[in-house]
């Protein structure tokens, strides 16, 4: 697994964002804050296969409205291989669990574990900013 850790935002200020490289189709990180909310940054730097990334619903009230999921394309060959990024933003009621963590699945288009199928997963990119 790797070792997905939050950057935290503050208003008016910058901060440097880490992408981590995902060593696995499963992943999770820690989401410690009570009532806060977080934005996960999914870069795709594979050059044929898009990436499926599903954000699994938490364990709290907001569990009822299911899992998130969002494609990430292929490095686009006709421009220069430029990498895809999806951002998500969520309330923590929505993608923690009991044990105050989000986890994230990445798959490919036959919904395969992305490393399993077509994807390499050191291809997958991860930040998270905590606001």
């Amino acid at each position: 697994m790797a070792d997905i850790n939050a950057t935290s935002l503050t208003l008016n200020a910058g901060a440097e964002i880490k992408w981590i490289t995902m060593d696995a189709d499963t992943e999770t990180f820690d989401f410690k804050k009570a009532d806060g909310k977080v934005i996960l940054l999914v870069k795709n730097e594979h050059a044929t296969q898009d990436l499926t990334v599903e954000v699994e619903a938490g364990d709290f009230f907001q569990k009822g409205a299911g899992d998130v999921t969002a494609v990430v394309q292929a490095q686009d060959e006709a421009t220069d291989h430029e990498s895809h990024v999806v951002a998500f933003i969520f309330d923590s009621a929505r993608v923690k669990d009991e044990d105050e963590e989000v986890t994230l699945n990445f798959k490919d288009e036959s919904d395969d574990g992305f490393g399993d199928g077509d994807g390499t997963i050191g291809d997958v990119f991860v930040a998270v900013l905590e606001l």
